[in-house]
């Protein structure tokens, strides 16, 4: 198995796809998973219309979903997220925004009271806001901006 088919980038892109079926049903736009791509029946604004769950998507399976969703009467224009940088789709006018690679960091033996979760595991609220990746808290902007609707925010807004 080659690098990027690997048993990490496969959970790496499965994850990210759950992350963004997440956020497309916090607003209200519920997706579906195929055995090779997730696709939201409408991504939310900055999220992909298709995400490669497997190095063995097609790009006849991407524009069949992209083509489905034209016909349902959502405007032109998308994005796919292909997760193992595998699919030629400039023949159908689609260009490369950005590379990237997954970076994979396998757990550690710390106790989870130890990390910065916003939900203890014993499912209890906690009255700490959860930390952002920067490591800076979430601001009260980014809940009213609509990028994270409040289904996303796991306190109470106050």
């Amino acid at each position: 198995m080659d690098r990027m088919a690997g048993s990490g980038v496969l959970a790496a892109a499965r994850n990210n796809a759950e992350w963004c079926d997440a956020m497309c049903r916090a607003h209200g736009m519920p997706g579906g998973f195929t055995e090779s791509l997730f696709n939201p029946r409408k991504a939310p604004p900055y999220y992909p219309d298709a995400v490669t769950l497997t190095p063995d998507a097609t790009v006849a399976e991407v524009l069949r979903l992209l083509d489905r969703r034209a016909v349902d009467g959502e405007p032109g224009g998308a994005s796919v997220k292909d997760s193992f940088a595998r699919l030629d789709l400039s023949a159908a006018g689609f260009r490369v925004l950005f590379e990237a690679q997954w970076i994979l960091h396998l757990p550690s033996r710390r106790r989870s009271r130890d990390l910065p979760l916003a939900m203890p595991s014993d499912g209890r609220r906690s009255a700490r806001r959860p930390i952002c990746a920067s490591g800076r808290r979430t601001s009260t902007e980014a809940r009213t901006t609509g990028c994270f609707p409040p289904a996303c925010w796991p306190i109470p807004q106050s």
